[in-house]
């Protein structure tokens, strides 16, 4: 059995959501019934120009959102935050590597939808921003070509990061304070902007001289290269393999592939496996040996080297601590 949802984002999302679900929204926010799933969606609107929606559950059927536009071209700047929120059960270690919490920045709001299986746990902040407002924020002082063309929003543009700590510790004060209800909007609109400007402060780390539009089917394309590419964190497949199974050439790709996600397709790769690294020697308790092992490593002091390298220090310390 399967539900579907058609609304754009806001408050008619939110209300579009409690009639699917049967329950009501109050204070801006839904609580799942126990005979659909657990969790909540909430949602605060300011205005036309910035919203914000957080959807944290685990549903009994699978759901099928469908964002539209209806009549009004969306021009907002999408941006969405995921696997942030922490899980009522632990993520098996097999998966790990899938589940980094990651940030999506899109330009040019496109008809969407999103398929969220029965049984996951689902998570995800949605912000929207108006470029005019995020513009007067900013009162044009933009100088980085990322951000500078992103603001511009005229251009199909997507911009995707990995989440890092500090922007982790805002969304994660934002969501377990506890604040007044007359308080609410004014929070967390301060948080909103404070997610936006630290999300902006990494993309000005970015060096790039030129960028390129993107269609669906490009993206498609290479969001299929980067789940091959970190599907088995133990060997890398040939680029010219990715690049021909998904109808594109190689330098088409890498160049795609480095403006969407930050680095090239092997600097990516190569990122994940540390994180997966780190991961496993923190939580599962592994020795040095056995984590470079299990990520393709025959030479464990080029293992230890390249963890360094990304992780700031060598692994036999890290896991001490």
């Amino acid at each position: 059995m399967s539900n579907q949802i058609v609304a754009p984002d806001g408050d008619h999302f939110l209300k579009a959501f409690a009639c699917t679900v049967g329950s009501p929204v109050e204070n801006g926010r839904v609580v799942i019934p126990e005979s659909y799933g657990n969790g909540y969606v909430m949602g605060v609107l300011f205005g036309n120009y910035l919203r914000l929606i957080v959807r944290h559950y685990s549903l009994h059927d699978d759901l099928l959102i469908k964002r539209q536009s209806f009549n009004v071209p969306d021009t907002m700047i999408q941006i969405a935050i995921s696997g942030i929120l922490k899980e009522d059960q632990p993520v098996a270690a097999d998966v790990q590597h899938k589940t980094l919490p990651s940030v999506a920045i899109s330009t040019q709001g496109l008809d969407s939808e999103l398929h969220i299986p029965r049984g996951i746990n689902f998570n995800l902040i949605k912000l929207a921003v108006d470029p005019a407002y995020l513009r007067e924020l900013l009162a044009g002082e933009a100088e980085n070509l990322v951000v500078k063309t992103l603001i511009e929003n005229r251009q199909p543009l997507v911009f995707e990061e990995l989440v890092s700590l500090r922007l982790q510790e805002i969304v994660l004060e934002m969501i377990s304070t506890q604040v007044p209800v007359s308080l609410q909007r004014f929070y967390y609109k301060v948080k909103a902007e404070e997610l936006i400007c630290c999300l902006l402060m990494e993309l000005t780390k970015r060096q790039d001289h030129s960028l390129h539009s993107i269609n669906a089917a490009d993206l498609k394309a290479l969001y299929t290269v980067r789940d091959q590419l970190i599907g088995n964190l133990a060997q890398a497949p040939p680029l010219v393999e990715l690049a021909k199974s998904v109808g594109m050439s190689l330098s088409k790709l890498k160049r795609l592939f480095k403006q969407v996600f930050g680095c090239g397709p092997y600097s990516y790769y190569q990122t994940r496996r540390m994180k997966e690294a780190a991961s496993l020697l923190q939580d599962n308790q592994r020795s040095v040996s056995e984590v470079g092992y299990a990520l393709g490593f025959s030479n464990l002091s080029h293992f230890s080297r390249v963890f360094e390298e990304h992780v700031g220090m060598k692994p036999k310390k890290f896991s001490s601590f």
